[in-house]
């Protein structure tokens, strides 16, 4: 389930409403918490699923001052920064 909500809310789409950012931090406050006993795929999809809290609090950020990005923004931007 967690491979398949990660999935959805980084598919690009239109730039990010207050109504989709409901939807996705409903969706952010389902995923599953990790047991003792996961899998490493398992401990890095939790990793993938704090970095995606920590996105998620950003495109809030930037929807407070008027810019709506898509979470998809940040996977996108961050690959094709150039190194000065």
């Amino acid at each position: 389930m967690l491979k398949l909500a990660l999935a959805c809310v980084y598919a690009p789409t239109t730039a990010t409403t207050s109504e989709s950012l409901e939807f996705l931090n409903r969706i952010y406050e389902s995923l599953p918490s990790l047991t003792g006993n996961a899998s490493d795929e398992e401990r890095q999809l939790h990793v993938e699923a704090d970095r995606f809290e920590r996105r998620l609090n950003a495109i809030e950020m930037l929807d407070r001052y008027g810019l709506h990005e898509p979470l998809a923004f940040f996977k996108v931007r961050l690959y094709f920064i150039p190194l000065i």
